[in-house]
């Protein structure tokens, strides 16, 4: 077996984990197991719950710098945005925003 540290790689296990223990409660519901199975489904639930909670708090987070610099009637800096994109932890997200700064036009 191959061992990686890639985040793919990790992030595959995780999906294959989390669909093993889905295939876990689906059996557990066919035989009657509706706690077990319930209790399992609920764990999946929380950490859905819980990482849309933090995506929720990053973006309300986002949104009150971006009001604060509106009220200062000023934009960012091109070294403040080339900080802010860099600091984008998602390769994907960053490759999103512009190389230069919007303009507010």
């Amino acid at each position: 077996m191959k061992t990686t540290t890639s985040t793919g790689t990790i992030e595959d296990r995780a999906t294959i984990l989390e669909l093993r223990d889905e295939v876990a409660v689906l059996r557990g519901l066919l035989d009657g197991e509706w706690p077990a199975g319930a209790h399992r489904m609920q764990g999946k639930i929380d950490r859905q719950r819980f990482a849309l909670d933090r995506l929720q708090r990053r973006v309300e987070n986002q949104r009150l710098v971006l009001r604060t610099v509106n009220e200062l009637g000023r934009g960012l800096t091109d070294n403040e945005w080339a900080a802010a994109r860099g600091s984008v932890p998602s390769d994907q997200l960053r490759g999103r925003m512009n190389e230069t700064q919007p303009s507010a036009a």
